[in-house]
């Protein structure tokens, strides 16, 4: 019941009595996962970032096998800059699946923040080989630009514009036209 009803105060924006219901249901059933993943929603869109992190680590000893946890687990830990823990969760997602282009993506950004401009091209193509991912495509333009490469910087700016109208890729593949 409790769980239930979470789930509708989740949907309707009712984010505190959401965890207060998910934490009853954990507290009547700690081996379902369900609720730790659903009041881990409810904590990131209260921006309760590090309990969420709590909730997917917990969804994940019981779920391990289950890369969209650690996709979200990752992406909040990259959110706070915690770029080790990041990057462990986008290696568990590729010993899953190796082809998966959001976690290179994901590796891309970490390596470009902490300056390794090589390893972040590397892992944007890699992220690119396995889809055509718009927000790569800005990344590597971004990327590219930084590095005086701007005509490089132009084509990526102009495909992640044509791939999905990305308002600020359209903006500087117009500015470096």
């Amino acid at each position: 019941m409790y769980y239930y009803r979470g789930a509708e105060y989740l949907k309707i924006g009712f984010y505190d009595a959401a965890v207060s219901d998910f934490s009853k249901a954990i507290s009547l059933d700690l081996r379902s996962p369900y609720s730790y993943i659903s009041r881990a929603e409810a904590y990131e869109r209260l921006m309760k970032y590090s309990e969420a992190i709590t909730d997917y680590t917990k969804a994940i000893a019981l779920l391990p096998d289950d890369i969209e946890l650690y996709e979200r687990r990752g992406n909040l830990y990259l959110g706070l800059k915690d770029f080790d823990s990041a990057l462990s969760d986008c290696r568990s997602v590729l010993s899953y699946d190796p082809g998966n282009s959001n976690a290179y993506y994901y590796i891309g950004l970490i390596y470009k923040d902490r300056g390794d401009y090589v390893g972040a091209l590397d892992y944007f193509n890699r992220a690119l080989e396995y889809g055509a991912n718009y927000e790569a495509h800005r990344a590597r333009g971004i990327l590219l630009m930084e590095l005086g490469r701007t005509v490089e910087a132009r084509n990526e700016f102009e495909t992640a514009c044509n791939l999905n109208y990305y308002e600020d890729a359209c903006e500087l593949w117009q500015k470096i036209k």
